[in-house]
């Protein structure tokens, strides 16, 4: 009977800890349910005040008690900007990127679109795991009040680095041997040499079934291979590729989850061993 008690109770101290770990996991992340209920707070908010406009979300992010929904164009997809909800007192909304900064998020998505059209062409031809682009206009560029401004001075190379660009590969069973070759297959490259001198470029190796990138709730969604690089593109050699690469396959972003099952195995093991003994 003592016997009995002790396993009972163990079992329950491992299954409170297991309620514990993955509760405060599901509340950093957020749950499925209020991230329902807060998708449809955003789309009534996008329907009512952006009629003229054809909005649709995109992921949604829990952070410090505050959801982060961002908002893409359908006509645009470098056109984007969040939302942020209380997910305390009755969902409202708190910031609206677009209402405050509408001007500069329409002269970077302007400028993102441009620069994308003129550089992917170059990138298809060259690598058939090419999935997209996407671009990052960073601060510097909000001084501009028009496109063809702002185009000029980055096709000049005069300013510092006005933003980034990612350039997404997608593919099956890829080396990071390969995948540096890839990147080195662009060097010189007229298009790209022209922005590689105010952008950082960012090359990214997916698996070929990853839907999602760089999702932090999502640990599936991170890179096999990645490496930025801000310089320009006519002075890649294959040892600065190699050396400024990231490994995402071997990283320690897994660290968390891993010890989670460890403990819960060691504990599982523990309790049977402590059964065995008090059977002897």
């Amino acid at each position: 009977m003592e016997n009995k008690r002790f396993t009972c109770i163990a079992l329950l101290v491992i299954l409170l800890v297991v309620v514990l770990l993955y509760g405060g996991y599901f509340d950093v992340k957020g749950n499925a349910f209020d991230k329902r209920k807060v998708s449809s707070v955003v789309q009534n908010y996008l329907s009512s005040n952006y009629k003229n406009e054809e909005f649709k979300l995109d992921k949604i992010e829990y952070s410090y008690d505050k959801y982060v929904v961002n908002v893409q164009s359908s006509t645009n997809r470098f056109k984007e900007f969040n939302i942020t909800v209380d997910d305390e007192f009755g969902d409202r909304i708190l910031k609206d990127e677009y209402k405050e900064n509408s001007k500069q998020i329409e002269l970077a998505a302007k400028v993102s679109s441009y620069i994308n059209n003129e550089i992917e062409p170059n990138i298809k031809e060259s690598i058939p795991q090419f999935s997209r682009i996407d671009i990052e206009m960073l601060e510097k560029g909000n001084s501009y009040d028009s496109v063809d401004a702002l185009l000029q001075e980055v096709q000049n190379g005069e300013n510092d680095v006005l933003g980034k660009i990612n350039i997404i590969l997608k593919g099956k069973n890829i080396t990071e041997k390969s995948f540096l070759s890839m990147i080195l297959s662009l060097k010189g490259n007229e298009v790209l040499n022209k922005y590689s001198k105010n952008f950082i470029i960012a090359f990214y190796y997916y698996p070929k079934y990853a839907n999602v990138e760089l999702q932090a709730s999502n640990i599936l969604s991170y890179p096999y291979y990645s490496v930025e690089l801000l310089e320009n593109s006519s002075l890649w050699n294959y040892n600065d590729l190699e050396d400024k690469a990231v490994n995402w396959k071997i990283n320690f972003r897994y660290v968390p989850e891993l010890v989670g099952v460890l403990f819960i195995l060691i504990s599982i093991v523990l309790v049977k061993k402590l059964e065995h003994y008090n059977n002897i």
